[in-house]
């Protein structure tokens, strides 16, 4: 089964893109990452944090080897080459990204719709299947 098929299968994962996982789920969602062969690496969103840190964080935790610059374009620059070194499937767990909905709900959507659409849209590897994966953690269900 496609590790597609079983984060959508598991419900507290959200169903489906993008991601939005409970910040009290991390342990769960790390055991099951790894469990599917994921390379987990975490960035952290603190409460006066800017877009361009978190693009840094990003790039940092992924290993490129200069900050993306602290904007999209170097964001999408760096992703659309990162090197095919037999690694991977890549996960990055955002944490405590609710605080981006709290600074500005503009901001947070910018952030997530702007991940996805450059991930889903420029994969780096065009003739392979290396998936790289973003988990928005939040508090997103006081239920849970």
């Amino acid at each position: 089964m496609s590790y597609l098929k079983v984060l959508e299968k598991t419900p507290w994962v959200g169903g489906g893109r993008p991601y939005l996982v409970n910040q009290s789920n991390k342990s769960r969602l790390n055991e099951l990452l790894s469990g599917l062969g994921f390379e987990v690496s975490a960035v952290r969103v603190t409460e006066d944090a800017s877009v361009a840190e978190l693009l840094d964080d990003i790039g940092e935790r992924l290993g490129w080897p200069h900050p993306t610059g602290g904007n999209w374009w170097g964001f999408q620059d760096y992703y659309s080459n990162i090197p095919d070194e037999g690694r991977g499937p890549y996960a990055v767990l955002v944490e405590d990204s609710d605080n981006l909905l709290r600074a500005s709900p503009r901001r947070f959507v910018t952030v997530v719709h702007k991940i996805l659409a450059i991930t889903e849209e420029h994969g780096p590897w065009p003739s392979l299947e290396i998936p790289l994966e973003f988990f928005f953690l939040g508090a997103w269900d006081a239920d849970e």
